[in-house]
């Protein structure tokens, strides 16, 4: 049974509120059937961190999920889903601790001496649900402190958490194990910020390199991409016969220079659909498709599009995804005034792919405004000939007849700004109304530390060699 104190959460807040309904999701976790235990994480994943912010009820529930981990209750194949889930949370609780903050975080947190804690206390215990982060923040000195407040008590359980989540690395459950050296990485990082213990990086980069020589392929992927996060260099890696786990070796940041890395990383862009395809349960550090995070890595570290135009091409070939937009950008880092052979190929390629050309795209036009080339696949298929743009066209067209002579216009706008119009002709208001009932309150990620989704590979610190 976890105990949990009620009136400590009484005067806690998470995103809509006071967090009065924690402690029974708390319970719940331990507790309740499978729908309950789903109904206890979606409250952690929405309100007790939302969209990556946390609150003053963040570290208390952060602690108490690491006594429900270690709890015999939740210890058997049959919630292995859960224990994945609970490492998934702490992992965001741990990369929200450790966003960077530009100040002295116990000084901000006790401007002048204040007690902000107490203060907080003392209005959630007065104030209503609906009044409670108005009342708080109506004080612009106890917002902040606020801010800086949540922050130190979350890396400070990010450094108390650190122990619980290695522990999870001995778990039965291959997946488990995959999402613990995900959270681990974050919760290590915001420990060391936290400054309250020694770091344990160099001995989690050691067990984690022990580990993923003995794993399979999709557990060895996130060991090996957890090692890139601790700032490791898993250049051993780069030779494992899985292209997956090469490819996850080389996304390493450590390893951002290496043309070995490099030649791995263009490797797996020559057939993007495979590299969806290895792993079919995805990877912890992973958000949306493999591809993604590997052209994103591509687009980083290789300068000239002539060495991506290989990538482009396969991209090119798609009819799902809009990773190509941002080859296009790539390939047009200025308007041209001539094509070069690439990119002349590039916009053949993708002239070839019916499906990329939409009129209802809207957003897709406007990327092709942005480099002063229409949106249109004939024009686009006419620079498969060398042809240079006539004099007065300057940087409009594609450097074909049509586009030479006639130029280009952005296209007109079907509807007036004001007024969105659906199918049916009928108008609707720009702006919608929400109902302000258990939304979100006001204030939300408005401290200077706001955290940001990262990438795979985006913990920094000192590349550390990788053990043998």
């Amino acid at each position: 049974m976890l105990t949990t104190d009620d009136r400590s959460f009484a005067v806690l807040l998470h995103a809509y509120g006071k967090a009065t309904d924690t402690p029974g999701h708390l319970t719940a976790l331990l507790d309740g059937d499978e729908s309950a235990r789903r109904a206890a994480l979606d409250h952690l994943n929405s309100a007790v961190i939302h969209q990556g912010t946390p609150w003053t009820a963040t570290a208390s529930a952060a602690l108490a999920v690491g006594r429900i981990l270690r709890d015999p209750s939740v210890a058997g194949p049959d919630t292995a889903w859960l224990r994945r889930d609970l490492l998934r949370w702490l992992a965001e609780v741990g990369e929200a601790a450790a966003a960077p903050y530009p100040g002295d975080l116990a000084a901000d947190a006790a401007p002048g001496g204040r007690d902000i804690r107490g203060e907080i206390a003392r209005i959630a215990a007065a104030s209503s649900d609906e009044d409670v982060y108005d009342d708080i923040l109506e004080d612009p000195q106890r917002e902040h402190a606020m801010w800086a407040m949540i922050l130190l008590d979350c890396r400070q359980a990010a450094s108390r958490l650190a122990d619980v989540v290695e522990d999870c690395l001995a778990d039965a459950d291959p997946r488990v194990r995959a999402f613990a050296a995900y959270a681990a990485t974050r919760l290590v990082r915001a420990a060391e910020l936290a400054a309250t213990a020694p770091s344990s990086r160099l001995r989690l980069v050691v067990r984690l390199t022990r580990l993923a020589r003995t794993a399979d392929a999709a557990e060895r992927a996130a060991l090996v991409l957890a090692l890139g996060d601790l700032g490791a260099a898993p250049r051993d890696f780069l030779e494992d016969p899985h292209p997956g786990v090469r490819a996850c070796a080389a996304l390493a940041p450590a390893l951002a220079g290496d043309p070995a890395a490099v030649d791995v990383i263009m490797d797996a862009l020559q057939d993007p659909e495979a590299a969806d395809r290895w792993f079919p349960d995805g990877l912890p550090q992973v958000v949306g498709r493999l591809r993604g995070t590997l052209l994103y890595a591509a687009l980083e570290r290789v300068t000239g599009f002539t060495e991506l135009l290989p990538a482009a091409l396969a991209f090119a070939r798609l009819t799902d995804g809009f990773e190509w937009t941002l080859l296009l950008l790539k390939a047009f880092p200025e308007p041209p005034v001539e094509l070069d052979d690439a990119q002349r190929a590039y916009l053949a390629a993708l002239a070839d792919n019916e499906s990329l050309w939409n009129l209802s795209l809207g957003d897709i036009r406007k990327v092709f405004e942005r480099i002063r080339l229409p949106y249109d696949r004939q024009r686009a298929g006419h620079s498969r000939t060398r042809r240079t743009a006539a004099p007065g066209c300057g940087t409009t067209g594609y450097g074909c007849p049509p586009c030479a002579v006639n130029g280009w216009r952005p296209p007109r706008r079907s509807w007036p700004t004001t007024v969105a119009r659906n199918r049916t002709g009928s108008d609707w208001p720009k702006r919608y109304s929400a109902s302000p009932a258990r939304m979100p309150r006001r204030g939300i990620g408005s401290g200077p530390w706001r955290p940001r989704r990262r990438r795979c590979g985006s913990l920094s610190g000192s590349p550390l060699p990788t053990p043998t």
